[in-house]
């Protein structure tokens, strides 16, 4: 199924913003999974996203155990954020098999390594942006509605 959007949106109430990813085309929330060794980093993206709208399928923080826990979501997910800078295997020598495991997903990159090699070899092995950490929400939100 191609994913599409109804709608995104960003409302201002007084002195905060909410942002808010809209639904996919069968009326249901956006999925993600998370790829990360850092729990602390997992839990922000989760914390972020569901304030997004976007469910969370779930979270692995084994690079080695990673396509065994997202691909049997494969069909239901419609985006996958991935670190680099991971024990066992990095993220760039990860992402190949995860794509292949999960052709319908679109990857994310996220990591503290933002040098232009990298970002370069990350899109060109599949990835459809590249975001470097730290972030906010703003950021994330941004990455989050160019690739949808």
């Amino acid at each position: 199924m191609e994913m599409s959007y109804h709608a995104y949106h960003m409302v201002i109430h007084s002195n905060f913003e909410t942002f808010t990813i809209g639904t996919r085309d069968d009326g249901l929330p956006f999925r993600i999974f998370l790829i990360d060794d850092s729990p602390a980093m997992t839990k922000i993206l989760s914390r972020f996203l569901v304030g997004f709208g976007m469910e969370v399928a779930g979270e692995c923080n084994e690079s080695l155990r990673a396509i065994e826990q997202v691909a049997p979501l494969a069909d239901k997910l419609d985006f996958i954020t991935l670190d680099i800078t991971m024990p066992g295997l990095d993220g760039l020598t990860l992402l190949p098999d995860l794509i292949k495991a999960c052709p319908k997903s679109k990857v994310l990159m996220c990591s503290a390594m933002g040098d232009m090699m990298r970002v370069k070899k990350a899109i060109s092995l599949g990835a459809k942006h590249f975001i470097v950490k730290p972030f906010n929400k703003e950021k994330l939100f941004d990455v989050l509605t160019r690739v949808i």
